[in-house]
């Protein structure tokens, strides 16, 4: 189950492929024979009805290979780390994508990320303006919209690094933690939404 907002495709999900090898394995350890293996999401806040997803053990056993295969690269990464910027490294390795990039705890401090998102003010210093991207062929245009999501990461990412800095107490010049203006949202009745609680 998700409850997220976000539609969660069950086609091709690598974490539902892994739940799927788990379940097969102890299945198959007990003894039972599976050809088929059929695989739902639920998602409440999104659909009324869980999404289906089929897929025959052979075509499990293919994308298990291909997500080891994954695994063991970034091991590799894991195990040659530099420690500094080594752009052989960072090629061989990094690929920017929204995927990849949403949940990575380097995102903040990833030169992969930042020069993606560096073609952004590449545009900015071409265009000037951004009505001047009424100028840009189809193509180009196409070319930079795959990078917004890759930007709006990074973007997310940093902000998420400066307020966990700036929550334990650490130094970022120019920013502060301040205390907001407290709500207006009341309990009718404090003691009754105590009791709802428990």
């Amino acid at each position: 189950a998700k409850f997220g907002r976000r539609y969660v495709e069950p086609k091709d999900n690598k974490q539902l492929t892994l739940y799927a090898a788990g379940a097969v394995a102890a299945c198959e350890a007990a003894g039972e024979t599976i050809e088929t293996i059929r695989l739902h999401i639920i998602q409440p806040r999104v659909t009324s009805t869980p999404v289906p997803f089929e897929l025959t053990r052979e075509q499990l056993r293919s994308a298990i290979a291909a997500l080891r295969f994954d695994a063991q690269l970034a091991q590799e990464a894991i195990m040659t780390y530099p420690g500094e910027s080594d752009p052989q490294w960072e090629a061989r390795y990094l690929r920017p994508g929204e995927k990849q990039c949403q949940w990575c705890l380097a995102a903040p401090f990833c030169n992969a990320l930042r020069n993606g998102v560096s073609r952004f003010t590449e545009v900015a210093e071409e265009f000037e303006v951004v009505n001047k991207l009424t100028a840009l062929p189809p193509e180009r245009l196409a070319e930079w919209q795959r990078l917004v999501p890759l930007a709006e990461i990074w973007i997310e990412a940093v902000e998420h690094e400066v307020k966990r800095r700036l929550t334990r107490g650490e130094r970022v010049p120019g920013y502060k933690m301040v205390l907001g203006r407290e709500g207006n949202r009341r309990w009718e009745d404090e003691q009754a939404a105590a009791e709802e609680f428990k």
